[in-house]
């Protein structure tokens, strides 16, 4: 009878830690050919947006190669993205949900679009990196009672944009 509720306990803290930690988001951006001179809207995409509360990162890339223009929102309002150090490739990206209920998306859910001008020249490519500088990575999950928020973590799958003579590009 002891051998038995040591295995319960056991199988019921197993399935308790699957399903409690290791949880994650994933954010990524697209591998990009452009053409010098062209304007290019990236897409984040998601997935396993799922009862996420709020979201904040930093996004960096090469100045040199591609110049920040502005963003749209896609599925989600009230997002800030901070563009005051954009000459340099940096963005701060914060949004949070005013409703006070988390929100879920469907996998391959693209939340906004970042706009840019090309200036490199062919040849040039930049990644486009989510990062914790200068904004710390932070995301907020809901677990259990309504309310109850925890901190997960962000997977980024980098983007890649890469300048290509015309015949190059896809």
């Amino acid at each position: 009878m002891m051998n038995k509720r040591i295995v319960i306990t056991i199988l019921s803290f197993l399935i308790w830690s699957a399903t409690s930690f290791g949880q994650n988001i994933i954010f990524n951006f697209p591998d990009t050919i452009v053409g010098p001179n062209q304007s290019i809207s990236l897409g984040l995409s998601t997935r396993d947006f799922i009862d996420i509360g709020s979201v904040q990162f930093s996004i960096n890339w090469d100045a040199d190669i591609i110049e920040y223009v502005d963003f749209e929102e896609l599925l989600i309002e009230n997002v800030g993205v901070g563009d005051t150090e954009a000459d340099a490739g940096i963005l701060r990206f914060s949004w949070f949900s005013n409703t006070a209920e988390p929100i879920s998306f469907p996998d391959e859910s693209t939340l906004i679009n970042l706009n840019f001008q090309v200036i490199g020249a062919v040849g040039d490519s930049t990644n486009i990196d989510i990062t914790d500088e200068p904004l710390v990575i932070q995301v907020s999950q809901q677990q259990g009672d309504p309310g109850n928020y925890i901190l997960i973590d962000l997977v980024q799958e980098k983007g890649k944009v890469k300048i290509s003579s015309i015949g190059e590009v896809a």
